[in-house]
This record gives structure tokens, C-alpha cells and sequence, in this order.
């Protein structure tokens, strides 16, 4: 039995919820571009990533950014760092399919002298 036959006896692991629930911005938006493909947004995503190098929810390395508000539901926060959550890529699915709940940032103190 080849490998595609096998394939087809495999049932699909796909979380419930991922992708199906969430319309993707094309779909929504039609021809208008997508933020998240700017230099822009990339400069804020390796930013995001070099600040926190390791998930907040699971300790691994961070390897994405999710968006708490999704980009297809508020726009206008896709660039928002507040609205940013550094995360490994399996996290990242578990937060898209609603399984798992973002962690707040870490606590940093400042220095306050000038």
C-alpha cells in the first residue's frame, strides 16, 4: 500500500474550531491589503520576538505573534504591540482554536532615573 493510500485511511487532525470559525481577511476584505504582510508589520513581529524570546504560555521558543483581537475583527489593532502575544507555533493554533487563554505580559520594572 503506497503512501497516498495511507493517507486517505488517516483521519485529518485539524482542532475543532481552527480555521472554520475565524474568516480569513481576504474573505472579509476582499483585495484591500492584509496588514500583517508589510514591512511594517514584520519589523513589529521581530521586534516582538528579540523582547520575548520564549513563549508566555508554554516557556518554548517564540516563533509567532497572535493577535488577541483578531486582525479580521479590528483592523485598526494590527499593529497595536498591546495587542501582540509572542508564542510558539503549537500554542499559536491552541489560541486561534479558543483551547488555550494568552497569559499577560511579564512584569518589567524601569528604571526611572533620567
Amino acid at each position: 500500500m503506497g503512501s497516498r493510500e495511507w493517507s486517505t485511511l488517516l483521519p485529518r487532525t485539524r482542532l475543532s474550531g481552527y480555521g472554520e470559525t475565524m474568516p480569513r481577511f481576504r474573505d472579509v476584505f476582499g483585495s484591500e491589503r492584509d496588514p500583517r504582510g508589510t514591512r511594517r508589520w514584520r519589523a513589529i513581529r521581530d521586534m516582538m520576538l528579540r523582547n520575548e524570546p520564549k513563549c508566555r504560555s508554554c516557556g518554548r521558543l517564540s516563533e509567532t505573534v497572535h493577535h488577541l483581537e483578531p486582525v479580521v475583527k479590528r483592523p485598526d489593532l494590527a499593529m497595536d504591540q498591546r495587542n501582540c502575544y509572542p508564542c510558539c507555533r503549537e500554542c499559536h493554533r491552541l489560541l486561534d482554536a479558543g483551547l488555550l487563554k494568552p497569559k499577560p505580559p511579564p512584569f518589567r520594572e524601569w528604571n526611572g532615573a533620567m
